[in-house]
């Protein structure tokens, strides 16, 4: 899935689980756009009993997401289409 031509808003969830599947309450995450801005600000969030937690960002062009997880990073891109 793409956000349409000119961007939009975008809600990101994270669910941080221990191998085996078990959810993992209590991990700090950041989160980081390029471009584009996040509601929380790029500040700490703390994943709740169940092993989750959630971001909103809000771009224009296709963004790089990284993703920063108890020292664990992971890259993703969010996306938009171009405009016809």
């Amino acid at each position: 899935r793409q956000l349409p031509a000119g961007g939009g808003q975008v809600q990101i969830l994270v669910r941080i689980q221990k191998r085996g599947g078990r959810r993992f309450p209590g991990v700090e995450v950041r989160l980081r756009a390029s471009p584009g801005s996040l509601y929380s600000g790029g500040g700490v969030l703390v994943t709740d009993a169940q092993g989750m937690t959630r971001d909103r960002l809000t771009t224009r062009k296709t963004a790089v997401v990284t993703l920063n997880a108890g020292g664990t990073r992971y890259r993703f891109q969010v996306p938009v289409a171009e405009a016809p």
